[in-house]
């Protein structure tokens, strides 16, 4: 598969007085079908890495092919007819319709005063098709929702062709509907158009879920790059190393981080899911951690100190049931049992004692 964009050994970051490196030797290459998600902590270089792979600014040093032609030596127009790029600035075009939004995309092709062709239309109209946004083309850009306007952007992006597609936090500000609309989209137009899409997110949980590859960017500027198969990673401890600062700790098998809250009681979890999953968050958010039947305790690392042994010593049990009205929480300590319809009845009883 050849690479729409490949970097050796590059160096990034700003020539304005004086020098200022971002990160050096990055080893890259981007090919077509894929998304891949650039993620990392704040101050790490991602926005900086997007606007270099883009062209916007130069490498400091190295290598920076485009479709195997170094991107100095591109003109503008060349590099905008491959490369398109979403960043979270502010839309001045605000007051233009949705349909002329997404016809701008056409600017490399057409220059700014220039005609809009049948090629042009037809990439337009596919544009507007693929994002699902045909329907609003004669709103304002201004009367749309986050969501929505997101979308627009990105149809724009689209309009303008190319095989690389670069994004800056595309869901910031979005709502949970609308930013899993716009991961699955993204990956939808990697895979159907065959482009490169390269998205900077802190959105780990929809990056484990849709991205083909992951792109991590450690905070120390000496560590390398880490990038692969998004389960790769997090085997391999990379995602850990990336993102880990104490006291906050990676949870291996749920892909999230956590930090780790103090040990009050552990108790016996048994039953039928979902509820036993969900009561297991609950109780471990107020410090109560579960054990299973074979007597492992599945928070210990959570837990700290806390020994299998000590962890299952006097340890109640809790039973979730399903009945035909609905869940219910079985409770025993000793000689004492209670029956709970709620979670919220069951927490305050355990409030009582632990």
């Amino acid at each position: 598969m050849k690479a729409v964009l490949q970097a050796h050994n590059l160096s990034i970051g700003y020539r304005y007085r004086q020098e200022t490196l971002v990160r050096a030797n990055i080893e890259l290459m981007l090919e077509p079908g894929r998304l891949v998600c650039l993620m990392g902590p704040n101050g790490a270089g991602k926005s900086t890495l997007l606007r270099t792979l883009a062209g916007v600014q130069l490498p400091l040093a190295g290598e920076l092919l485009l479709q195997g032609t170094p991107i100095e030596k591109l003109s503008q127009q060349e590099k905008a007819k491959a490369i398109s790029l979403v960043l979270t600035d502010p839309v001045h075009s605000a007051n233009l319709r949705v349909l002329e939004v997404v016809q701008l995309g056409r600017y490399p092709h057409t220059g700014w005063f220039g005609g809009m062709g049948e090629a042009d239309r037809k990439a337009v109209e596919q544009a507007l098709d693929s994002t699902e946004t045909r329907h609003l083309a004669d709103r304002k850009l201004y009367t749309l929702s986050d969501g929505q306007r997101q979308k627009v952007l990105i149809a724009r992006a689209l309009a303008q062709g190319g095989q690389l597609l670069l994004l800056d936090e595309p869901t910031a500000h979005l709502d949970l509907v609308h930013r899993i609309q716009i991961m699955h989209l993204l990956r939808q137009v990697a895979q159907e158009q065959q482009k490169a899409v390269v998205v900077a997110t802190h959105e780990l949980d929809l990056a484990l879920q849709t991205a083909d590859r992951l792109l991590l960017m450690p905070h120390n500027a000496h560590d390398p790059l880490a990038e692969g198969l998004p389960e790769d990673l997090v085997l391999n401890g990379s995602l850990e190393k990336a993102f880990g600062r104490p006291p906050f700790m990676f949870d291996m098998q749920t892909g999230r981080f956590y930090q780790p809250l103090p040990h009050k009681a552990s108790v016996y979890l048994n039953g039928a899911e979902p509820a036993r999953y969900w009561t297991e968050q609950v109780l471990r958010r107020h410090g109560i951690f579960t054990i299973t039947d074979a007597g492992a305790a599945n928070s210990a690392a959570a837990a700290g100190a806390a020994t299998a042994a000590t962890a299952t010593a006097g340890a109640a049990t809790i039973e979730v049931q399903q009945n035909a009205v609905g869940w219910m929480w079985h409770y025993q300590q000793g000689v004492f049992e209670q029956q709970f319809f709620s979670l919220a009845g069951l927490l305050r009883e355990l409030s009582k004692r632990y």
